[in-house]
């Protein structure tokens, strides 16, 4: 979904900022990113901030007014938030709705609300609101914290290994890992855990 936002907003750029795509490449943008999240490591969680800066550095650079670095974000984000779901989301997410408290937790900056997810959720919590990314641990504590729940109460599932699954079994979390494409479980990441294939899977380990 990412690179299809960036392939779309970098089409854009070259439309509408040629000057600007004359002096960064799609590799050149990543790159820049990179040096200001080294650059600015109490930022590097916050992505909405990472990619209006590294904008911001580009107009600079094209010697193009800040009107580029609005609209430029308005164009990314209304790229990233076009997603086509898995047919699982919506019918899983409706049924443990009904059942268990639901919460959000991303790294990222895509909106539930535009996407028409957030209404199954009691909160959504990012790394810009948190002050940290997974998988720091500190997310996952300050997420008990707001929700008023204990670590072992509290089920995460996620699609990364490191990030969704190690984490936060490292504070005492429970964790399912959503393997579609059945990949191996990396050396590197301790005992496998619990996982499943696609979401409707998660319904039936959530009633073991």
């Amino acid at each position: 979904m990412i690179e299809r936002a960036e392939s779309v907003f970098y089409a854009w750029l070259g439309e509408t900022y040629p000057d600007v795509t004359a002096l960064f490449s799609p590799g050149d943008i990543r790159e820049l990113r990179g040096s200001i999240a080294e650059e600015y490591p109490d930022r590097a969680h916050d992505l909405g901030w990472l990619r209006r800066r590294t904008y911001q550095r580009m107009a600079e650079a094209a010697d193009c007014s800040d009107t580029m670095v609005t609209t430029a974000f308005a164009v990314f984000q209304a790229a990233r938030n076009q997603v086509s779901l898995f047919e699982d989301v919506v019918p899983v997410l409706e049924a443990l709705s009904r059942q268990r408290a639901l919460f959000a937790l991303t790294n990222g900056n895509a909106c539930l609300s535009t996407i028409g997810l957030s209404g199954f959720f009691e909160h959504i919590f990012t790394a810009a609101e948190l002050g940290a990314a997974k998988p720091d641990p500190r997310v996952f504590r300050e997420v008990c914290r707001r929700s008023g729940l204990p670590a072992q109460d509290i089920v995460h599932v996620g699609n990364d290994p490191h990030r969704d699954v190690v984490a936060p079994l490292g504070i005492g979390m429970r964790a399912v890992w959503v393997n579609r494409g059945a990949a191996a479980w990396p050396d590197d990441a301790g005992p496998p855990a619990p996982e499943v294939s696609d979401l409707y899977g998660l319904l039936d380990l959530l009633d073991t």
